[in-house]
Order: structure tokens, then C-alpha cells, then sequence
């Protein structure tokens, strides 16, 4: 990899890292449903929390990363989404998962708008479409993650490996 290339795939990684990071928990929710005894209304709160935090967080983070700067934005943002890891991993209750949910949601919201904009203002070669490219592959690959730690074993109903044969 070259040198200037660094910031571009930094940036990319950044993206995945977060997305990835937002999806990995949610498998569990169900479990601690089971083991804490909450409800279901309750369940769909903690799912709809995520995105209660993100909608506001991206009209307001995608100005503020355009007005000082997309690194003013993305450390913030990549701190908050550690934040929301050791919010999730500390939870012990209802309460915990919502309020490791909201910070997720705040973390991706602020990191997916200035890291879009700044894969688009790093490519080496000033390729925008090679730069979409990576902004779009960064979210369908955080999902597949997810449905991989989902899955209660490696393979498919079809026999097939989860994580090998699905196609980006």
C-alpha cells in the first residue's frame, strides 16, 4: 500500500469498524430479553433507540463535519462508538442496552457522513466512484458480519459455510 493511500483505508476501515461494531450486539438482545425478563415492547425500544439517535445525529454531523473539518468529526465519532462498546459490555439491565444503543446510534451518525465525504476527498487518485465504492461496501459488509454471529452454526439450511459463499 502506499503512503498516501494510508488516510483513504484508514478512513474505510474507521467506517467498517463502527458499522460493524453497531450490528455485532444485536443478536443478543434477544438472550438478555429472556434473561433479564423484559418484554417485547420493550425488545423493539431497544432496537428503535439505535435509530431515535442517528436521524438527528446525521442532520447535525454532517454540517458540523463540512463546516470544521471531517477529522473534527470522525475522532469524536469513533470515540463515542467505544464508548458504546464498553456501554454494551457494562449493561446489566434494560436500562444499559438502551443507553449502549443510543450511543451507537450517536456514534454511527456521526461517523458515516464525515467518513463518506472523507473516502470521497481521500482517494489517492481522486476517484469518487472507487471511493463510493468502499463508503457503500463498508455497511453491507458490517451487516454480513451480522448475520454471521447470528447464525447458530457455520453453515446455511443449504450447507453451505455462513461467511464464505456470501457475496459483497
Amino acid at each position: 500500500m502506499k503512503r498516501n493511500e494510508v488516510p483513504f483505508w484508514s478512513v474505510g476501515y474507521a467506517l467498517l469498524v463502527v458499522l460493524a461494531g453497531s450490528n455485532i450486539p444485536s443478536p443478543l438482545y434477544g438472550v438478555y430479553k429472556e434473561a433479564w425478563g423484559f418484554s417485547s415492547g420493550l425488545l423493539t425500544l431497544v432496537f428503535a433507540v439505535y435509530a431515535l439517535a442517528i436521524v438527528p445525529t446525521l442532520l447535525v454531523f454532517g454540517r458540523l463535519s463540512d463546516r470544521f473539518g471531517r477529522k473534527a468529526a470522525l475522532v469524536p465519532g469513533l470515540l463515542a462508538a467505544f464508548a458504546g462498546s464498553v456501554l454494551f459490555a457494562l449493561a446489566r439491565d434494560v436500562t444499559g442496552l438502551l443507553a449502549a444503543r443510543a450511543v451507537q446510534g450517536l456514534a454511527v451518525g456521526i461517523v458515516s457522513g464525515a467518513a463518506t465525504a472523507a473516502l470521497t476527498e481521500l482517494h489517492p487518485r481522486g476517484e469518487r466512484r472507487t471511493a463510493a465504492l468502499v463508503a457503500a461496501v463498508a455497511p453491507r459488509s458490517a451487516r454480513r458480519s451480522d448475520r454471521c454471529s447470528r447464525a447458530s452454526s457455520s453453515s446455511t439450511p443449504h450447507g453451505r459455510p455462513c461467511c464464505r459463499t456470501s457475496s459483497i
